[in-house]
């Protein structure tokens, strides 16, 4: 017999929220565990590194809670907090009993945070199954609560033009034609967040956005780690816009999409922070945000090339 799983999720966004640079007492949690934490300063990563925050848990039910789960999220649904994009580290533990307590920590870096600042929710999910009716009912309950950080630190180390410039990884060199080939990419980890060093995504499944100069031809793609199909569009937001369809081809081996009307594209995607993509794939759809701060930042970079963003 096969038995029937049916998905509940159910969310209650908190109304806090958190005023700037604040220390104070700290609760969250609107179902049995709730996090807390005595006096806890909301203070942003500093650039190149990561910030550490640290509370405690307790399960207030008088029953086991089977799996809870904690993170910094992006709402990615335009409000319905439906779709979210994971942009920390994950605290997770199974089987918390009644009335136990424990410590979670969860790192959050400079690179996950500059791409969403004013949009990051503290987000704990608590898991349990039953069977019902010949079948598994998973209830995910779920409780948001936005955060307002303080300012990021400046330092005389870090001047704004190196902090713009955290989202690419900008290569520039002679081809084995003597052409000057420019290629700015940044990446995307699925349930990790955004990073702009090949070393770092090489480490998961990753996509991969390009910005390419070659021949004075100007290209926009992304490599895809599952195959995509022969469609030709995709939907596509810039910032906090409104989703748009647009024109795509695919790779002959369909592990990229290249977007028509490129200079369009370009000049929406410098004048924002994320560009999110949904393309279709034979088992499903494929999705993916990126951070594009600083692109425009490399304009001469890519005018010497021949190419204009």
């Amino acid at each position: 017999m096969k038995l029937r799983a049916v998905l509940i999720a159910v969310i209650v966004l908190g109304s806090l929220i958190i005023p700037t640079a604040s220390v104070s007492a700290f609760t969250f949690g609107s179902y049995c565990i709730k996090l807390s934490s005595p006096g806890i300063k909301w203070q942003a990563p500093k650039v190149g590194v990561s910030e550490v925050y640290n509370f405690e848990y307790v399960n207030t039910c008088q029953k086991t809670i089977p799996s809870f789960q904690v993170d910094f999220a992006e709402d990615i649904s335009g409000g319905s907090f439906s779709q979210w994009n994971t942009i920390s580290e994950i605290f997770t533990a199974q089987d918390i009993v009644a009335g136990e307590r424990g410590k979670v920590q969860i790192t959050f870096s400079y690179a996950q945070y500059i791409s969403t600042q004013n949009k990051i929710y503290l987000r704990s999910v608590e898991s349990e199954s039953e069977l019902s009716g010949g079948g598994t009912n998973t209830t995910n309950n779920i409780s948001v609560q936005q955060v307002t950080f303080s300012a990021t630190a400046s330092s005389n180390n870090s001047p704004t033009s190196t902090i713009l410039k955290t989202a690419w990884d900008v290569e520039s060199k002679v081809d084995d034609f003597g052409s000057l080939r420019v290629i700015a990419a940044s990446y995307f980890i699925p349930g990790v967040g955004t990073s702009n060093s090949f070393d770092e995504a090489n480490d998961y499944v990753h996509f991969s956005l390009y910005v390419r100069c070659q021949d004075k031809k100007l290209e926009v793609y992304v490599n895809t780690p599952r195959l995509v199909d022969n469609s030709t569009s995709a939907l596509v937001k810039f910032g906090n816009g409104s989703a748009k369809s647009w024109p795509i081809t695919s790779s002959t081996d369909n592990e990229a999409i290249f977007f028509g009307r490129t200079a369009t594209l370009i000049s929406s995607m410098v004048k924002t922070s994320k560009f999110y993509l949904r393309a279709s794939g034979p088992k499903g759809y494929l999705t993916a945000n990126f951070n594009t701060v600083g692109l425009i930042s490399y304009r001469n970079t890519f005018k010497k090339s021949g190419c204009k963003i």
